[in-house]
């Protein structure tokens, strides 16, 4: 006979139930522990998803976005912290001496290159345990904003704003997840209109791996074309530039003509191979290359990238306008009369060659032989655009 069964019938019916009621107790608590471990694990798992998806919560967007913006006015609520005791004229000189210093005097635009350092967070990864395409555009997003501020301090202090008017991609290899990544984002042409930005994803190379590691021939390949054509441009064309282009003569648009666009060598397929295969000048490896169509606008108003590239003061131009006032009355519609430079300037002394505008001066000679090549490069791509939109308006 069981034990159980002998233990049973000794015992009286009271302190059989006494035993039972103990024994459904403790299974009962067990599983009071258990459900408490699950819970307790659950919420820690839910914190650990919150936590690693932390530059997704609401807001840190902007906030990535905005940081330059934020971080200059900061500079100039001290600037005019540090000099409110002075009289108003001097306040006034010391503030435009210092947005002087912010702008880009007699640089290149070929040359101005903003760099953004992050890295392909859990948040920004998809299944395949890599940077998701979509959170591409995302980071661009900060990258535009930084590089406009940085780049027409000018423009911007005067009520102007950069808008995007289309993005191209070009993924070509994939950047795996929690690495550091780079883009490099700079000019790479414009017409009368509109502006192309070019930006590059890159990875630097570890110190310590020798896997894919680049040549020195091709390096010294890659910093040629970069001091040739400039850095942003060094991939997509496929060798140093030797013929110039001169400098256009004065039309009714404000802005360069466009030229026509790159031979069929030159399509998107070779450049993504010579892309591909062709390093930076410093042996980091192209992941992705984004082309922007930007537009500036003052209010409803469109200005012309020339006009907003000279009046930040890049190129030769002797003089350039000054002053908040001066500034907006040349980009409300200043740059239209051809009869003067801009309010307050004599002509003559402003132009450095007859039939020019003072901004045409200013972006002359070099800087409009790398304006043609540049455009000529993305020109494909915006003509595959407006082609694309033409086909899908006659669809609809």
């Amino acid at each position: 006979m069981p034990a159980v069964a002998v233990i049973a019938r000794r015992l009286s019916p009271a302190a059989a139930a006494v035993g039972m009621a103990l024994a459904v107790r403790r299974l009962t608590q067990s599983g009071v522990a258990l459900t408490t471990i699950a819970s307790r694990a659950l919420k820690f798992v839910a914190l650990l998803v919150v936590f690693l998806n932390a530059r997704s919560w609401p807001i840190l967007w902007h906030i990535r976005v905005f940081r330059p913006l934020i971080y200059l006015d900061a500079r100039v609520f001290c600037l005019r912290a540090s000099s409110a005791f002075k009289s108003a004229r001097a306040r006034s000189a010391i503030e435009e001496r210092w947005w002087e210093t912010l702008s880009p005097l007699g640089r290149k635009p070929f040359d101005e290159i903003t760099t953004y350092n992050t890295w392909a967070g859990p948040d920004d990864c998809d299944f395949n345990i890599h940077l998701s395409n979509s959170c591409y555009a995302k980071t661009l997003d900060a990258v535009r904003f930084k590089f406009a501020l940085v780049s027409f301090p000018a423009f911007f202090r005067s009520g102007g704003r950069m808008l995007l008017g289309g993005t191209h991609w070009d993924f070509i290899r994939e950047i795996p997840a929690l690495s550091r990544y780079e883009v490099r984002c700079g000019i790479a042409g414009w017409d009368g209109k509109w502006m192309y930005l070019i930006a590059r994803y890159v990875t630097k190379p570890k110190k310590s791996s020798k896997k894919d590691k680049p040549t020195t021939l091709a390096l010294e390949d890659a910093d040629q074309q970069a001091q040739t054509t400039g850095p942003v441009l060094a991939a997509y064309l496929p060798s140093p530039p030797t013929t110039t282009a001169p400098t256009p003569a004065r039309t009714r648009s404000p802005g360069p003509s466009a030229p026509s666009a790159a031979p069929a060598a030159s399509s998107a397929t070779t450049t993504r191979a010579r892309v591909a295969a062709r390093p930076e000048a410093d042996g980091a490896t192209v992941h992705c290359v984004a082309v922007s169509a930007m537009c500036f606008k003052l209010g409803r108003l469109t200005v012309p990238p020339a006009v907003v590239l000279a009046c930040d003061g890049f190129g030769t131009a002797p003089q350039i306008p000054r002053g908040v006032k001066v500034l907006r009355e040349v980009f409300k519609g200043g740059w239209r009369d051809a009869g003067a430079a801009y309010p307050g300037e004599d002509v003559e002394a402003v132009r450095a060659a007859e039939g020019e505008r003072w901004w045409e001066t200013a972006l002359g000679g070099d800087i409009e032989r790398r304006r043609v090549q540049g455009y000529a490069a993305v020109a494909g791509l915006v003509e595959g655009t407006e082609g694309a939109r033409g086909v899908a308006v006659g669809l609809l």
